[in-house]
């Protein structure tokens, strides 16, 4: 496994960690900690280059259906109303002389057109947000503009242990990978494009 996809793997973990949220059982004695479902949504990035310059901008985007397909059972599940469905994107900028990846949200502007902005544990690698829900669907838009040159990267976290506010019971994960987008990985060295996650990889010049 290349040093690239180790890091999408510890981030998503570490996003995973700070993502739980735990809910009170109901009187039924369901185990509230248990995942009944596990889905996708997918993200864009517009555009997708490799290289931008300084002071253009990246629009990070989400559009989905509240109905989504279980990804193990294929069927399809109502899942409106989500409490705490959102993402923590992780900024990161490399360092060639010292080859180390450095935390980097504060290299970048934010302009949040759809979604809610929710308090970060650690401002110089992550920021939080949540969703929105209009007219049966999850919409999340974010303009990135980078303020410094350098090599970047970021991730979408996935949402677990997602609850519905009607029934906060019943949890759900959801993988939020890119799609009809490139992730760039080649300018970390050999990766392979095709491989689900929600990391980019971008030169700003």
């Amino acid at each position: 496994m290349s040093k690239n996809a180790e890091w999408v793997q510890r981030m998503l973990l570490l996003f995973f960690g700070l993502a739980a949220i735990k809910a009170t059982c109901n009187k039924s004695g369901l185990d509230c900690t248990k995942v009944t479902n596990r889905f996708e949504i997918s993200a864009k990035v517009t555009p997708d280059y490799d290289t931008i310059k300084a002071g253009d901008s990246l629009v990070l985007e989400i559009s989905e259906s509240t109905s989504f397909v279980d990804v193990n059972t294929g069927q399809s599940i109502n899942f409106s109303n989500a409490a705490n469905l959102g993402t923590a994107i992780g900024f990161q900028r490399y360092d060639s002389l010292a080859r180390f990846w450095h935390d980097a949200a504060e290299s970048f502007r934010f302009y949040l057109v759809e979604g809610k902005s929710t308090p970060s544990v650690n401002e110089l690698l992550f920021r939080e947000y949540l969703f929105a829900e209009t007219n049966n669907r999850y919409l999340f838009k974010l303009i990135l503009v980078p303020t410094q040159k350098g090599q970047f990267r970021f991730v979408f976290s996935n949402s677990s242990n997602t609850y519905r506010k009607n029934d906060p019971c019943p949890k759900a994960n959801f993988a939020i990978n890119l799609k009809e987008t490139s992730h760039n990985r080649g300018l970390v060295g050999p990766a392979d494009e095709s491989t689900a996650g929600g990391d980019f990889y971008f030169m700003v010049n």
